[in-house]
C-alpha cells in the first residue's frame, strides 16, 4: 500500500470501489486505513466497510475509540479467543489522536499477525510518517476520503442517487446542486428525502427529470435571499434578474420572489425615511428591526436614494400579483417588469 502524495476524490473512487476485492480484506483480516478531511466521505466509507463486513463476510463489528489503545490492548484485538471463534472486524475511530500509533504498530510481527479485520479511521491528512511506514510494512489497504472538486460533484451525486435506487437525469442533478449547494451531507439528506418522495420509482430505472424535482426543492435558501437583496442594493439589476430567473428554473414560485422584492422595497423606504429624520447609525438596526450588518448595508447603499423608485416598484409588484393570478403572463416577464422599476 502507498498513501497518495496529494490524494483527491478520484483516489477515493478508485479505492472505495475495491472494498471486498482485496484478497486480505475479502478474507476478513488485516489492516484497513480510512483517512481524509471529508467528514461525509469518512462516515460514508465506514458505513460501506461495516456493511461489507456484516453482510458479505458475516463478521461481527465492534466499534471503539483509539484513546487508551496500548500494546496489550492492540495484541488483544489482533488475536482470536480460540480457533473456533469467528473473526471480528474492529472499527477504531479517532486514530488521529493516537500519536503513538507508529510505535504500537512496530509490535505487530507482520501481515499475517492477525486473523481479524482492523479498521483505523483517521480524520485529517495521512497518518504520521512513522505510522505510514509501519502500515505499509503490514500490507494495510487505504481509502483516502477528500472532498471532490466542483467538476466531480455531479458525477458523485448521480452515483449517490443510484445507490438509493434513483435515476437522476443530468439536468435534474444540476437543479439539485443549484438548490442545495455542494455540501455532500446536505445532498445526501436531500437524496434520502427524494427516495421517499419517489418511492414508486426506486430501483426501477425510471428517469427523474428537473420538472419532477422542482416542486420538492421549494424552500428558498437564506443565502440566495441575501444575495438578491445585496444585488438590488448595489443597483445590479441585470444580475438580480439573472438570479431570480435561476431560482424560477429551480422551482421557486414567482409569488415568493415578489414577496422578497416587496420586503426589499419596504426596508429601503423605511431606511430612507429614518435617515431623513436623522436617526443615527447605532439606532437604525432596532428602528428597522434588522440585524446591524444588514441595516448598515441598507444605510450605506441608500444615501441620497429617491424613495419614488421603491414606491414605483411596490406598485408594479401589486400589478404582477394580480397578473400571475389572473393571466397567463410568464413569471419571468413579471419579474423583469418589477425589477425594471429599480434599474
Amino acid at each position: 500500500m502507498a498513501f497518495p502524495k496529494k490524494p483527491v476524490f478520484r483516489d477515493w473512487q478508485a479505492s472505495a470501489g475495491t472494498i471486498g476485492q482485496g484478497e486480505r480484506i475479502n478474507a476478513g483480516k488485516g489492516f484497513l486505513v480510512i483517512y481524509g478531511t471529508s467528514e461525509f466521505l469518512l462516515n460514508h466509507t465506514v458505513e460501506l466497510v461495516r456493511r461489507h463486513a456484516e453482510d458479505k463476510l458475516g463478521l461481527p463489528v465492534t466499534a471503539m475509540e483509539a484513546t487508551g489503545l496500548d500494546a496489550a490492548r492492540l495484541a488483544g484485538l489482533l488475536g482470536q479467543a480460540s480457533l473456533f471463534d469467528p473473526a471480528t472486524a474492529y472499527l477504531i475511530r479517532r486514530v488521529e489522536a493516537l500519536k503513538t500509533l507508529g510505535t504500537l504498530l512496530k509490535t505487530v510481527k507482520g501481515p499475517d499477525a492477525t486473523g481479524n479485520l482492523i479498521v483505523l479511521v483517521h480524520k485529517g491528512e495521512a497518518p504520521l510518517a512513522a505510522a505510514r511506514t509501519e502500515l505499509e510494512r503490514l500490507g494495510a489497504a487505504a481509502i483516502p476520503c477528500f472532498d471532490p472538486y466542483a467538476s466531480d460533484v455531479p458525477m458523485l451525486v448521480r452515483a449517490m442517487a443510484r445507490a438509493r435506487g434513483l435515476n437522476l437525469a443530468n439536468a435534474a442533478c444540476d437543479v439539485l446542486l443549484e438548490a442545495t449547494g455542494v455540501d455532500l451531507a446536505k445532498l445526501d439528506n436531500e437524496l434520502q428525502k427524494l427516495a421517499l418522495i419517489f418511492a414508486d420509482r426506486v430501483g426501477k430505472g425510471v428517469e427523474i427529470g428537473p420538472r419532477d424535482l422542482a416542486p420538492h426543492l421549494g424552500m428558498l435558501r437564506e443565502d440566495d435571499q441575501f444575495q438578491l437583496d445585496r444585488l438590488l442594493l448595489g443597483r445590479q439589476t441585470a444580475k438580480a434578474h439573472a438570479l431570480a430567473s435561476s431560482l424560477l428554473r429551480r422551482g421557486e414560485k414567482a409569488l415568493m420572489l415578489l414577496g422578497i422584492l416587496a420586503t426589499h422595497c419596504r426596508n429601503s423606504l423605511r431606511c430612507i425615511e429614518l435617515m431623513g429624520k436623522g436617526v443615527s447609525a447605532t439606532e437604525l438596526p432596532s428602528a428597522m428591526k434588522l440585524p446591524p450588518f444588514i441595516a448598515k448595508t441598507y444605510s450605506q447603499s441608500l444615501r441620497g436614494a429617491d424613495p419614488k423608485r421603491y414606491a414605483r416598484c411596490l406598485a408594479r409588484i401589486q400589478e404582477c400579483d394580480v397578473f400571475l393570478k389572473t393571466s397567463r403572463l410568464s413569471e419571468d416577464t413579471c419579474l423583469a417588469y418589477v425589477l425594471e422599476a429599480l434599474a
